[in-house]
Formats: C-alpha cells, structure tokens, sequence
C-alpha cells in the first residue's frame, strides 16, 4: 500500500469510528435530555477532532489538487438558495409551520457555535481527507474526481442512517437525499476551488439555516407530501446548476506552473 494511502487512511478511521460512535450512541438520553449538557458533550468531542484534524491535515499535507483556474467565486451565490429550503418551505407552506412555544436563545447560540465545528470536522473529515484518499485509490480511473465525489456522498449519507432513529421514513429519507446533495456539493468546491474555507461555509451555512437555528425557532408539521416534494424541486434545481458549474469548471485551463508546483 502506497504511504501516502496508508498515512491518510490511519488518520481516518479512527475518527469514522469516533464519528459513528458519537452519533449512534443515546447519549442525549443518558444524560437525561439536558440540552446543556448534551451541547456541552458535543463540543468536546467535535471541538477536540476539529482541533486534531486541522493538525493532522497540515502535518500530513492532506490537500485535493486543484489544477485547473477556479471560476469566479460569484457563480457559487445562485448554490446558496439551497441552505434555504426549510425557511422557505416555512414561508410557502405557514399552515404547517408555528414558532416554538418558547426559544431558547441562550441555547439556540450554543448549538449554532458547536455546529460550527461539526461542519469542520465534516468537512475535513469526508470531505477533504476522505476524498483526497479516495483520488488516490481511483488515480487511474477516467472520472476520479466525479467517481471520488459520489462515494463520499454515499459514505457520509450511510454515516447518517441515524437520522431514522429521530424522524418519521419520510423525513428522515429527504434529510438522507440532502445530506448526500451537500458532500456532492462540498466535494465540487474543495476539488474545483483552491480555499479550504469555501466548502467549509457551505457546510456551515447548509446546517445552521436548514437544522439548527431553524429547528430551535420553529415546531413544523411534516404530516404529507409537500415537504418531500418542495425539498426534490429546490435539490434537484441546486443539483442542475452545480453540473453546469462542474462543466464550466473542467473546461477552464490549467493554472499557470501547475505541472511544475506538482514536480516541485
């Protein structure tokens, strides 16, 4: 097995299984539905793995090549109307959606800070370290990028099978179909964009807008069809633009030294 493989698939499984365990386990339940507490937990974990996984990325120079010149950033604006499925879904469909009882603000500012170093830890993790290896093993292959991109999507969307344990089938299948749409999204800007912070706010922006801040501000009812099929039109909307915006990007030149940079 070729180093570089070896040396960046150690680093990922033990924070797969880290990943797995933290999500699978009931631990909001055995710390009796504390939401404090529950938070408090979740930060350790993921502000520890967000800490040792930007370490381990720059030790170990765990970078995707971007070989060809990235378009301009302003194209990616139109791939934000999907971080706004469920406020919009709220706006079209009110009859289905109340505010909360009482918002915890407090709290509300608690979850949003620590999903922001679940999206790091996301990210990196399958998106950045997990993609990078997969490049590696498919180096051959015609549509690595392409080939690499979908099995992490699928890798992470098996990852979130746990959503079935919180959610009714419907829900949880549509949170399943987004969450795969956002690491094929993810994936595209970390190959085709030389920034590690943009596919990292993409993340960011996707969680906090559609689950987090959402989910503390609102209680909504998913009782029919409607929010399974508004969710499919705006995916499958983002979903035909970032091919055109994938397609833009393969026919763009190669920067200017990069074979020499590769060499060097």
């Amino acid at each position: 097995m070729h180093k570089s493989i070896k040396t960046k698939l150690l680093t990922f499984l033990p924070f797969v299984v880290l990943y797995f365990l933290f999500n699978y386990l009931p631990i909001e339940h055995w710390v009796g539905g504390n939401e404090i507490i529950y938070l408090s937990i979740k930060l350790g974990v993921y502000g520890l793995s967000a800490a040792a996984l930007i370490y381990l990325k720059h030790k170990f120079h765990v970078e995707i090549e971007v070989p060809e010149k990235q378009i301009s950033i302003w194209w990616l604006i139109p791939l934000l109307f999907v971080c706004f499925t469920h406020p919009l879904y709220a706006t079209l469909f009110g009859d289905g959606v109340k505010l909360a009882e009482e918002i915890e603000f407090g709290v509300l500012a608690f979850d949003a800070g620590v999903d922001i170093f679940v999206s790091i830890v996301e990210d990196i993790l399958f998106v950045d370290l997990y993609i990078s290896l997969l490049m590696e093993v498919f180096k051959k292959h015609k549509y690595k990028r392409v080939l690499s991109i979908f099995v992490a999507a699928i890798t992470f969307t098996v990852a979130h099978a746990y959503t079935f344990i919180y959610h009714e089938p419907l829900e949880a299948v549509v949170i399943l179909v987004t969450v795969f749409f956002l690491i094929v999204e993810c994936g595209y800007l970390a190959i085709y964009f030389d920034s590690a912070l943009i596919p990292i706010i993409a993340h960011a922006l996707f969680n906090e807008l559609n689950f987090v801040i959402f989910d503390q501000i609102y209680d909504v009812t998913y009782s029919d069809y409607r929010y399974a099929t508004f969710a499919a039109l705006m995916i499958l909307m983002a979903g035909c633009y970032l091919s055109t915006l994938y397609r833009m990007s393969t026919l763009q030149k190669y920067r200017p030294n990069f074979h020499e940079e590769v060499d060097e």
